[in-house]
């Protein structure tokens, strides 16, 4: 059997925070019921038993929001007891977390390190550009409690790395913003494209083409000369073409050019192909009543995987389509027409890949070069 992979909203779409660009706020609002409620124990319980029963691999359990942290660590206490429980047959279990950092306590953080998860937190890098977006209901600036909960994380040995979105008021500071992160001595680093609401046009979109194009060649610069200094910081796009160069399979799903099986589970039970698909036009089931393989058939017949194959003529025939491979299928579909189409960022891959293309290659040797020596 193979892996498998589950996206949990224990707090379903609910949040401290109010960030302006959320996307899943967005999903939300553009279904008939917007907000699940909180996971009951009940419902965890049957997830996780029909999911270590479905599989001789191993199974990651993903825990995002919304804010998942809501949910409680009383919750996630006993959904680890849970699992425990229900390996019956000893598989590997892995645990991640992403959360907006605030409501990171010591006691969160002991937590975290006890179980050994894996925390994405979200950080856009400085105060004044962190705080454009990311408040609370009161709007209130958040980027000193996310800092604390950092801080937090560190003093407990918790693996973490940091998330950022880009906007376009961004991407005029992205070599300051990875400076900062890199006086901040963090390592594993993810720079998230914002992106417009479903079913919208994008004249007034959060981050142009041009822009990313623009934040990813000021990014790379940085990177690729601390790599030539004998230092890797892990950026996860970057990390994914090292891979593809090196002939092996991207781990992100947005750039491998097709979808990967996912499995979204709301705090209802409710189960869906994709977070950015989380719709009631894409419902699979629910994990109360319906088995994986029930959740199996039916994403075959939406051909959710299927359709995310198609690429229009024009990436085709890209020089740069065995690096892009056409781009998430959520980006393909970025105008009022949901229909696939060329990616919307595709001005900015080109962009990047001109500026960087020999380099990218010869950064890629070197890190071969590196993982042979050890």
């Amino acid at each position: 059997m193979k892996p498998l992979q589950l996206l949990i909203k224990p707090a379903s779409s609910a949040c401290n925070l109010h960030c302006s660009y959320c996307f899943y706020h967005d999903i939300g609002s553009n279904r008939t019921q917007a907000n699940r409620g909180l996971m009951s124990l009940d419902t965890f319980k049957i997830l996780a038993r029909k999911a270590l029963a479905s599989t001789d691999s191993f199974c990651t359990f993903s825990f995002q929001g919304g804010e998942p942290a809501l949910a409680g660590l009383n919750f996630f206490r006993s959904a680890v007891e849970i699992i425990h429980q229900y390996n019956e047959k000893n598989i590997p279990v892995y645990y991640t977390f992403q959360t907006n950092g605030t409501l990171i306590t010591e006691e969160w953080a002991r937590f975290f390190a006890e179980h050994h998860f894996l925390v994405g937190v979200s950080l856009d890098g400085p105060p004044e550009i962190h705080n454009k977006h990311r408040t609370d209901s009161s709007h209130r600036h958040t980027y000193a409690d996310v800092l604390a909960g950092i801080e937090n994380l560190r003093k407990n040995g918790v693996e973490f790395n940091i998330l950022a979105v880009i906007t376009n008021n961004s991407v005029p500071h992205a070599a300051r913003i990875y400076d900062f992160f890199r006086k901040k001595h963090f390592t594993y680093l993810q720079f998230i494209p914002c992106i417009a609401p479903l079913y919208s046009c994008n004249e007034k979109a959060p981050l142009s083409p041009q822009a990313y194009g623009d934040f990813l060649c000021a990014i790379f610069d940085r990177w690729y000369e601390e790599l030539l200094a004998g230092q890797y910081i892990s950026i996860r796009q970057f990390d994914n073409y090292m891979l593809i160069l090196q002939g092996r399979p991207p781990e992100s799903c947005d750039m491998g050019g097709l979808c990967a099986v996912q499995h979204v589970v709301e705090s209802d039970g409710s189960v869906y192909p994709c977070d950015f698909f989380s719709l009631d036009e894409y419902l699979l089931g629910n994990i109360i009543t319906d088995s994986f393989e029930h959740f199996a058939e039916k994403r075959s017949t939406l051909r959710f995987i299927e359709e995310s194959q198609i690429h229009t003529p024009h990436c085709l025939r890209c020089r740069y389509y065995v690096l892009c491979r056409g781009g998430c299928k959520r980006h393909r579909i970025m105008t009022a027409d949901t229909t696939l189409q060329t990616n919307y960022f595709c001005e900015s891959f080109i962009r990047f890949f001109d500026h960087c293309a020999q380099r990218l290659l010869h950064a890629a040797k070197i890190i071969n070069s590196a993982h042979k020596a050890t």
